[in-house]
């Protein structure tokens, strides 16, 4: 099972290139994780479109009405044996990954996936996967625009990539 995952993208609509990419990796993975900072209502619209209910989204500290309310804090749930918890994080962007961990703990989680700081990062600690994709749109803070791809099998995490985008 692959898992698409995206971050911080803070879109009004979607533009065609990413249409493009989503359009593309609708066909490449079974789920799409977006881990908050979606942006607006109708961008929203258009990723739910093209995914179906293979989308799942928390809400980010940037994010207004209705997606504010109408998306959950906190996302948990099993793909395949492994437990993937996920929320958008809060604070300073370099506490983004303690933050999320102190929010996302008592889920016991196998995978935490977190936003917010715009900073890809992508590794195990205490036989935990922390990974945050970085943001697929800012080229001002983020290092590199970025998504990632984490791959499951029988309960076991096979891998988990960082993928950079060249806009």
């Amino acid at each position: 099972m692959k898992i698409g995952v995206i971050s911080d993208t803070h879109l009004k609509s979607m533009p065609e290139e990413a249409r493009e990419l989503f359009e593309r990796l609708s066909k490449e993975v079974d789920f799409l994780l977006h881990a908050g900072d979606l942006g607006k209502l109708d961008f929203y619209i258009e990723l739910k479109d093209i995914f179906k209910d293979s989308l799942y989204a928390v809400r980010g500290n940037m994010d207004i009405e209705p997606l504010a309310t109408d998306l959950p804090e906190v996302f948990k749930k099993d793909f395949d044996g492994i437990t993937i918890s996920m929320t958008h994080s809060y604070g300073a962007p370099a506490d983004a990954k303690k933050n999320a961990w102190n929010t996302l703990k008592s889920t016991k989680p196998d995978i935490v996936i977190y936003g917010h700081s715009h900073h890809p990062y992508n590794k195990y600690e205490d036989k935990v996967l922390f990974f945050n994709p970085g943001s697929l749109f800012d080229e001002d803070y983020a290092p590199y625009t970025s998504y990632g791809i984490i791959e499951i099998e029988k309960g076991m995490i096979i891998d988990s990539e960082i993928i950079r985008v060249n806009w």
